[in-house]
């Protein structure tokens, strides 16, 4: 797989097995600030990190700054109206992490802020 740290488009980022997402996110993680023990969790919600990307690049036609939050909670609510009968629920440990991914691609890059994280 030959891809370019932080400088991925969606488009290479859509092409990309789940492994090899998880490949970079995993050999990006401390440029991200992505603790180790969160990469199971993106791991299990790929969809969604997918979607959340999605959503972050629509907005950024739009928007210079916007919320990662407000994304996140937008993409609780659309999944829960497609899944009506499910119990599954979104972890708001998956914000932050699903958030830094978006440091990925340039075209996001200035569009959320994020503070430096202490463990």
């Amino acid at each position: 797989m030959n891809h370019r740290d932080f400088e991925l488009t969606m488009k290479e980022w859509s092409n990309l097995s789940e492994s090899g997402k998880m490949d970079i996110i995993i050999r990006n993680s401390i440029h991200l600030d992505i603790f180790a023990d969160e990469h199971e969790a993106l791991r299990k919600n790929l969809h969604l990190v997918d979607r959340f990307l999605k959503e972050a690049h629509k907005v950024s036609w739009v928007r210079k700054h916007y919320s990662v939050r407000t994304i996140f909670e937008v993409l609780r609510h659309n999944t829960i109206l497609e899944q009506k009968d499910s119990e599954f629920k979104i972890s708001n440990d998956l914000i932050i992490p699903m958030g830094r991914v978006s440091m990925l691609f340039p075209r996001l890059n200035g569009l959320f802020s994020f503070k430096e994280r202490k463990r």
